[in-house]
């Protein structure tokens, strides 16, 4: 076995490791579907809304959302979610990555990394969706 072939064994049994208590992008598309598409959605420790998708700096081959403070609704995180899947990123420090339905997810800022994305939860108000998070020392 070549070290680079060793290399994307360990990768890929690090990753899956990570999907036992991340959401990932296929859990998150299938539980999306269900919701009202217009519903507001935010992440649970900022309040603003989920952006865009990317690469994710901890973990290359993981995928990570960003927050705006620009409205963002359900229907456009489901977009980003399944528009995701099977499309390579690159990584930052080179590389390209393709997400799949098993990819964990994070709530990061571009270049930096940040939260796990472990869930769905509604607001106190009821009226906005968010991502519930939690911080996982690396």
């Amino acid at each position: 076995m070549s070290l680079g072939e060793i290399r994307d064994v360990v990768t890929k049994a690090m990753q899956e490791t990570r999907a036992n208590y991340h959401v990932t992008l296929g859990e998150m598309i299938d539980k999306l579907e269900g919701l009202p598409q217009d519903a507001p959605i935010t992440f649970d420790f900022n309040s603003e809304y989920v952006g865009h998708g990317y690469s994710y700096r901890g973990y290359y081959e993981d995928f990570a959302l960003d927050s705006k403070e620009e409205p963002r609704s359900v229907g456009h995180l489901l977009s980003v979610c399944k528009g995701a899947v099977g499309r390579k990123y690159q990584g930052w420090k080179g590389g390209y990555y393709r997400m799949h339905r098993n990819t964990p997810l994070w709530a990061a800022e571009q270049g930096q990394t940040g939260r796990a994305i472990m869930g769905l939860g509604v607001s106190r108000g009821g009226t906005t969706w968010q991502l519930v998070t939690k911080e996982i020392p690396e």
